[in-house]
C-alpha cells in the first residue's frame, strides 16, 4: 500500500476515554468502588429503620467511606481533564504518516519517527487506535480520522503482529 497520512486533533472526550480505559484494572476498580460506595450509603438509612441497630451511634464512617468511593470515579474524570488541559502536545494538530515499515508523527512542536517492528504494542478500542512506543508513551489516533481502507490496512498489517 502507498504511504498515507492522517491529520487529527484529540478532543477532551477522546483523551478521557483513553485515560479511563488505558488500565483495565482501574476500570474494574472504579465499578467495584461504585458498588461498595452505594452499598455503604444505603446502609445508613437501613441502620435506622432496623430496631436491632437503631440505638447505635450515627455511622459517619459509612457515609464518608461511601461518598469517597462513589466520588473517586468523578475525581478520576477531573484528573483526566486537568491532564489534557495541562499538556499542550496532546492538544496540537498531529499528522501521522504510515509507511510499510515506519510511523512518522509530526506535531506543531515535535516530531517522532517510530519503526513499526519495534513498537511496544498496538491496541484498539471501540473509538481509538493506540500505538505504544513504550509502556508509558502512546500515540492516540481516533478511528473517526481514519478512512475505512486505512483502518483495514492497520488491522491487517499492524494489529495482528503486535
Amino acid at each position: 500500500m502507498q504511504p498515507f497520512s492522517v491529520t487529527t486533533q484529540l478532543t477532551p472526550q477522546d483523551f478521557l476515554q483513553f485515560y479511563k480505559r488505558a488500565n483495565p484494572g482501574v476500570l474494574v476498580l472504579t465499578w467495584v468502588f461504585r458498588v461498595i460506595g452505594i452499598f455503604l450509603l444505603l446502609s445508613v438509612p437501613l441502620q435506622y429503620t432496623s430496631t436491632a441497630t437503631s440505638h447505635l451511634p450515627f455511622p459517619f464512617v459509612n457515609i464518608f467511606a461511601g461518598l469517597a468511593m462513589v466520588g473517586l470515579p468523578v475525581l478520576q474524570s477531573f484528573s483526566g481533564r486537568r491532564s489534557f488541559a495541562s499538556n499542550s502536545k496532546i492538544q496540537e494538530s498531529i499528522t501521522y504518516t504510515f509507511t510499510d515499515k515506519n510511523l512518522f508523527i509530526a506535531g506543531e512542536t515535535f516530531t517522532n519517527n517510530l519503526t513499526l517492528a519495534t513498537l511496544h504494542k498496538v491496541t484498539q478500542t471501540k473509538d481509538l487506535v493506540l500505538f505504544w512506543d513504550a509502556p508509558q508513551q502512546v500515540a492516540i489516533i481516533p478511528k473517526r480520522s481514519l478512512s475505512r481502507e486505512e483502518l483495514t490496512w492497520l488491522q491487517n498489517q499492524i494489529l495482528p503482529k503486535k
